[in-house]
């Protein structure tokens, strides 16, 4: 192929590959391609590294006679030979520098790069993987500071599927950002999919990371335009579980003979009266519970996914759980308002509670957050904005998501309609029979 640039014209060619990496620098001059210089011919440059080879015009002229072939330079000690072996030793050092700051940077590069560096072009070195990984890393040093590990493991996760996905389509290790299209990002939801068996929710959240990331690039000016601008996708509605009232009464009622499995179901059944997140509930100590506006106790601290501010006043049913454990070593040696399992055990001991109880429901700490947001709240009366404020979220769309109206809840309205209609139908008979 050929482009223009300030060197007038350079040639790239892909060679047999070679089984070294070594470098090879060296000028020579084509004596057929000697046209309108006054006999003199054209001085070209030739790089070659990895099997792959560059040659590009110098812009530098000599006469054939005055030209070395084997120590490729201009022999004689004329001015013009001096200058053009200055000119040509200045070229070789410029080079030998490029390609030294390359091999120490310890990244992958090819003989083009070399070469568009030398003539100052960009060369879209700036690759996906390269920027997830640079995300990542900035991402991991904010864990506990902006995000929860949590948060990263998802970008690591993503980073992942990326890989695997560049391999499997295009059988490729990495992809230029400049190359990475809508047609990669719609490829790249239809492998999630399919080959992943990854569902459509799950498979959209990676996919608002990656343009996360994308954007990303974007202030840092490595990609100008991103892929996600024609790419559209809703999340499909889904059903969020929770717990009845019997359910939940099932789960206070029953009594366990371990006590490793009692405890994980009253944290279980307190973070059901509270509406906190495991996380949250892992990190609350006896310092977040104060006395609040009302002289009731209220817990009031952050949520470690959004750092948002909560404010939740304490249910009796979860008062009782926090006194229960006052005197646990975990709560007198590390101020923890409960002794919190890991996220595994939790989950392994909530599966066999469930099923010790006849809940075929899958108890998590998500479910009771559910459980909060519906059953303990808003079948309650609890209005919306204010179990939105407890949930500690930034939208209350999102808390319309968690906590969508059951059909308890509208039969307990309907029905405190129909009473408020007799009322009034009753007051109007009774008003009539006394006009007659």
């Amino acid at each position: 192929m050929q482009k223009k640039d300030s060197y007038n014209v350079y040639l790239f060619k892909q060679t047999k590959p070679q089984m070294n990496n070594s470098f090879y620098l060296t000028f020579f001059i084509r004596k057929s391609r000697k046209k309108n210089y006054a006999g003199k011919c054209t001085i070209y440059l030739r790089l070659t590294y990895k099997g792959q080879r560059i040659e590009s015009s110098t812009n530098l002229k000599i006469e054939h006679e005055k030209w070395s072939k084997t120590q490729h330079k201009a022999i004689g000690n004329s001015e013009n030979s001096r200058t053009t072996n200055s000119c040509l030793e200045d070229l070789r050092n410029r080079i030998y520098t490029i390609y030294s700051n390359k091999v120490q940077s310890g990244e992958p590069f090819f003989v083009y790069d070399l070469h568009a560096e030398l003539i100052g072009k960009n060369t879209n070195k700036e690759t996906l993987i390269q920027l997830i990984k640079l995300h990542n890393a900035k991402k991991k040093d904010l864990i506990g500071v902006d995000i929860v590990k949590a948060t990263w493991d998802r970008y690591e996760t993503l980073s992942s599927h990326i890989s695997s996905f560049l391999k499997h389509q295009y059988n490729i290790e990495d992809i230029a950002l400049s190359k990475f299209t809508y047609s990669c990002v719609v490829e790249f939801e239809h492998y999630l999919k399919t080959e992943k068996n990854i569902g459509h929710n799950t498979t959209l959240k990676y996919l608002r990371n990656l343009q996360s990331i994308i954007n990303y690039g974007i202030d840092l000016e490595w990609i100008v335009k991103t892929p996600f601008s024609k790419y559209k996708s809703k999340l499909k509605e889904v059903k969020r579980g929770y717990l009845t009232k019997e359910e939940l009464q099932l789960l206070e009622d029953k009594e366990f003979v371990n006590s490793r499995i009692s405890n994980v179901r009253d944290i279980f059944l307190f973070c059901c009266y509270t509406g906190l997140a495991y996380s949250d509930i892992l990190s609350l100590t006896m310092d977040q519970i104060n006395m609040g506006i009302d002289g009731e106790q209220w817990i009031k601290t952050y949520r470690k996914k959004t750092k948002n501010q909560v404010n939740i006043p304490l249910l009796p049913k979860a008062l009782e759980i926090i006194k229960k454990y006052a005197s646990h070593p975990k709560r007198v040696k590390e101020n923890v308002a409960l002794p919190v399992l890991s996220n595994q055990k939790m989950n392994n001991y909530l599966k066999e509670i469930g099923d010790l109880c006849g809940i075929n429901k899958n108890l998590t700490t998500h479910l009771a957050r559910h459980t909060f947001a519906t059953t303990i709240t808003l079948q309650q009366g609890v209005s919306i904005e204010s179990v939105s404020k407890m949930l500690g979220h930034s939208d209350i769309k999102t808390t319309q998501i968690y906590a969508k109206i059951t059909d308890t809840k509208v039969s307990s309205e309907m029905q405190q309609l129909r009473t408020k209609l007799s009322q009034k139908e009753a007051v109007k008979n009774i008003q009539e029979r006394k006009i007659i």
